[in-house]
Order: structure tokens, then C-alpha cells, then sequence
């Protein structure tokens, strides 16, 4: 019975082998808890399967060595569907009409010679317990090897000094980060999109709109955790540039200045989830999420199977997607049962692919993986340019309306006028290239919707090129009492697989704004 045991090893080393190499190749944007959830659904859904079909079949060697290969190819189908996708080889621009009558031929053609067979298959059976052993091993020692030897940030704790006096008034602050949400003349230029009426209804509102605006980052992470710190990433923390991993940044926000600053006066802190766990605080007082929603990781994993393929009618990732970000719009509005001060984070995964939204808030699903790709990943992922131009302004159209209709529900609920900021965290990501610095217009990637709403005759301290590094200190010291000076506007763009790689773009984009860009 051991020796069974033993060589019906295999089926679970290949259910489990796809989720940790797809960890530990990604291992410096992913947390190692995403994991668990589905090494366990992997591991009990193997086991009911070899049950049942060993029930069918009276045969554990077969048995096993079947769900192996079904495990195997079922995993292997998004691999199949990418390298379709990068040759354009689809019938009706539906990629899965190829692939999926492959691997069915696959199947049959591999697991046909097993059944037949009056071979013992112990031996191989032994043969693939030892390669899928050595292959998850080598996957462990890979993260291993990074969590532990790869440069980490030591992060500075800065504190801050606020007032000795209590303030008079404690108004409620929302920060709403908008995904890759454009400024107006970005969206009019290359997105051929008037949006001005969205912020006439801000003005009219009382907003301040700082219409020159840039993101002091190309990147979400970094970008926010700057602004939550009041300060260049390179100021809080001594990182390496060949540091690749996220973790560091991550802390840096979750224990950010100004919560820290802000919970001395009593405020409650109050986050949302987002789908990417380094931008989600939640150790926050107050966490909200759907019932049900997807961590990137959940989708990367889920594109790498014939999932989506049969869920397009149904429930998919492209409804949980949008599911989220409605939650978030409609959830904004009801937080007044909060009594006490708080700061509300919200970072809202749109105008940012994918696009689920048209502009009237119609559903929109394109027939290809889900996927947050922007730039040169997305053309790598079968999508053009003129594709990304229409959904991303018709989804920005349908973004700013819902936000119209969520600021004034947070108005009516607010017994006190709320401080509110509405920002672009970078701004699109159409001329984007990953790869190449040089073939990236930094233009379009830094220039940001910035909108403050700060009652009291905070907006007088505003002005057009206000950037997100100041955006706190601003609001510090006008409702808190600090003392901070304004920090000078600088710019750094850095790649995804290099965090903290910074290239310092601040005199490419000052000759841009002021047109004396040498070409």
C-alpha cells in the first residue's frame, strides 16, 4: 500500500507545480499567502479526482497517470492561447476555436495508449514523481533564494509633528486614486475625448482643478506610497537599484505617515480592496470588498487554464472586475455611519485596462485572457492601439460620471464639508513601452487628473503643477497645523521588473510643458 502510495504521488507534485512556478516567477509582485487558497483547492480537487476515476477505472497506476496529464494539459492551455495570440492565429479573432481542439487531441491521443496498455507502469510512474519533485524544488529555492539573499529596502519610520491644540474641526478626508486617469488635455489630444464637462461639474462643486499636473511616478505603488509619505521613495529608504521586490514599498504604504499622523486626532482609517494586494491596506480600522472578487495572481492563474473559455457567459473575470469597481463607487457614499474622523483610501482600478466599461456603463469583454496589461503588454496581448484608444476613453467617460455621482452622495452624507482628492496615480498607458525608456512618451504616462476639493479656503494654497508628493503636506498643514515646506516637483520613471531603477525625467518633461522639446 506505501509503495502505491508512492508512485501516485505525481498527480498532486503537478497540481501543485503551476502555482509555484507561476509564484516563483513573479515572486516580486506577489505575497506569499496568495498562494495557499489555491495550492488547496488544487490539492483536493486532485484527490476527488483520482477518487472518482479510479472508481471508474479499478486501476490507481492508470488512474494517476490520466490525471497528471489532465492536470498537466489543463494548465497548459493559457501558454498555448498566448503563443497563439503572439503569431494573430485565430478564427474570427476567437483564439480558443484553435487551441481548445488541440488539447482535446492532446488528450485523447495520451491518455487512449494509457488505457490500452498491459504494461506495468511503475516505473514510470516513479520517473515522473522524481522530475515534477525536482521541478517544484527548483521553484522553491528560486523564491527562496529571493525572499532571502535578493537587496531589501530599509524603509525610514518618519514621523511627523503636528499642532499642540486639537484642530476645530475634524473633516473627513477621502483620497480616490483613479488608475491611470489622464489630464484633460492628455484625454483630448490622444484619446480624442471631451471630458471638460466632468470638470465643470467638479468646479461647480467647489473643486480646485490642478490642470498641470504630473505624477512624481510612472508606477501605482510608487506613486501612492509617496504621496501617503509626503516624499521621494529614494528619501524613506535606502533601496538598491537591482532590487526587485515590492515587499518593501508595500510596508512603507501600509504603515504610511499619514495614517500614522492622522490616528493621534482619533481618525479612523478606512481602505478598499483593489485586486492587487501591495496597494491594499488591510490592516486598516475599517476594510471593505465584494463578497466575491479575484487577486491578480487568482487571474494570472486562471488564464493559464481553460477557465475562461467556458465561463464567458457566466459569472467571469471581467464581471468581478467590474463588480469591484462599482462596489467601490456605490460603497464611497454610505461610510457616514463612521462617526468618528476618517481617511478613506480608495484606489479604483479604471480607466486602467482592462476595459469593462463603455461610456454609458455598458458591459464590454473582449474575447481574449483578462489581463491589467497597459502599454507595449498590451499590444503583446492581441489588443491594437486604435482598440486601446476607444476603450480607454469610452471607460474613462463612464468613470468620471460615476464619480459625479459618488462625490455628491459623499456630500449630502457629510455632516462637516470633507476634504476629497481625486487623482491620477500616473496617467496612461497607450505610448508605454516596458522595455524601452527611450520609446515611452512620458507626456502621456506622467500628466495626471489632480483635483482637490479642500473647504475652508484650503484651495487658495493650491496652483496648476501641484504633484502628489505635496498634495498631504498641503492639507497637513492647513487643517493640522505643521509646518512643512513644499517639496520641488521631480519626475522618475521606472520599469516593472526594476521598482526601484529610477530614471529622472523632470528636464524631458519641463521642455515638453514649456514646448522646447528638441526632437
Amino acid at each position: 500500500m506505501k509503495y502505491i502510495t508512492i508512485n501516485i504521488l505525481h498527480p498532486f507534485l503537478v497540481a501543485v507545480f503551476p502555482i509555484l512556478f507561476l509564484f516563483s516567477h513573479n515572486i516580486s509582485e506577489v505575497n506569499a499567502s496568495q498562494t495557499i487558497f489555491p495550492l488547496i483547492l488544487n490539492l483536493v480537487a486532485t484527490l476527488i479526482l483520482l477518487v472518482l476515476l479510479n472508481f471508474i477505472l479499478k486501476d490507481i497506476l492508470k488512474t494517476a497517470l490520466i490525471v497528471s496529464t489532465l492536470i498537466f494539459l489543463f494548465y497548459s492551455y493559457g501558454h498555448l492561447l498566448n503563443f497563439a495570440i503572439s503569431l494573430n492565429f485565430s478564427i474570427n479573432d476567437n483564439y480558443n476555436l484553435i487551441i481548445f481542439p488541440f488539447i482535446v487531441i492532446i488528450l485523447f491521443s495520451i491518455i487512449l495508449p494509457i488505457l490500452k496498455t498491459k504494461r506495468n507502469l511503475t516505473k514510470l510512474s516513479h520517473f515522473l514523481n522524481i522530475i515534477f519533485a525536482l521541478l517544484i524544488s527548483f521553484q522553491l529555492l528560486q523564491a527562496g533564494y529571493f525572499r532571502f539573499f535578493s537587496p531589501k529596502a530599509e524603509a525610514v519610520q518618519a514621523t511627523i509633528d503636528g499642532s499642540v491644540n486639537m484642530p476645530s474641526h475634524l473633516p473627513d478626508i477621502f483620497y480616490l486614486i483613479l488608475d491611470g486617469f489622464g489630464r484633460d488635455d492628455i484625454l483630448r489630444d490622444i484619446y480624442h475625448i471631451d471630458n471638460s464637462d466632468f470638470l465643470n461639474e467638479l468646479r461647480k462643486r467647489g473643486f480646485y482643478i490642478a490642470d498641470s499636473s504630473h505624477s512624481n511616478y510612472g508606477t501605482t505603488l510608487s506613486s501612492i506610497t509617496s504621496a501617503f509619505n509626503l516624499d521621494y521613495i529614494h528619501r524613506l529608504a535606502d533601496i538598491p537599484p537591482d532590487t526587485h521586490d515590492l515587499t518593501s514599498l508595500s510596508i512603507m504604504l501600509a504603515n504610511n505617515r499619514v495614517f500614522r499622523f492622522l490616528k493621534q486626532y482619533g481618525y479612523k482609517s478606512v481602505a478598499f480592496e483593489s485586486g492587487n494586494k501591495f496597494t491594499e491596506l488591510d490592516s486598516a480600522d475599517y476594510y471593505f470588498a465584494p463578497e466575491f472578487s479575484l487577486s491578480e495572481f487568482e487571474n494570472f492563474l486562471i488564464n493559464l487554464t481553460p477557465i475562461p473559455f467556458f465561463v464567458q457567459s457566466g459569472k467571469n473575470q471581467f464581471d468581478i472586475h467590474r463588480d469591484r469597481i462599482e462596489y467601490v463607487f456605490n460603497k464611497l457614499g454610505e461610510l457616514h455611519y463612521i462617526e468618528e474622523p476618517k481617511i478613506v483610501f480608495a484606489p479604483i482600478i479604471s480607466p486602467h485596462p482592462p476595459f469593462v466599461f463603455g461610456r454609458n456603463g455598458e458591459k464590454i469583454q473582449r474575447n481574449r485572457p483578462f489581463s491589467y496589461g497597459d502599454g507595449n503588454h498590451y499590444n503583446d496581448q492581441g489588443g491594437s492601439d486604435e482598440e486601446y484608444i476607444k476603450g480607454y476613453g469610452d471607460q474613462c467617460l463612464y468613470i468620471s460620471q460615476r464619480l459625479i455621482e459618488t462625490i455628491d452622495r459623499i456630500f449630502e452624507n457629510s455632516k462637516e464639508p470633507p476634504i476629497i482628492i481625486l487623482q491620477g496615480d500616473h496617467g496612461p498607458g497607450l505610448g508605454v513601452n516596458w522595455e524601452k525608456a527611450s520609446e515611452t512618451d512620458m507626456h502621456e504616462r506622467f500628466s495626471i487628473l489632480n483635483a482637490y476639493h479642500l473647504p475652508r479656503q484650503g484651495n487658495e494654497l493650491l496652483n496648476p503643477s501641484i504633484t502628489p508628493i505635496n498634495s498631504f503636506r498641503i492639507i497637513l498643514n492647513r487643517y493640522f497645523g505643521t509646518d512643512f515646506e513644499m517639496l520641488p516637483n521631480y519626475f522618475f520613471f521606472t520599469w516593472i521588473s526594476q521598482p526601484y531603477r529610477f530614471i529622472d525625467i523632470t528636464d524631458h518633461l519641463r521642455e515638453i510643458e514649456s514646448g522646447t522639446e528638441v526632437k
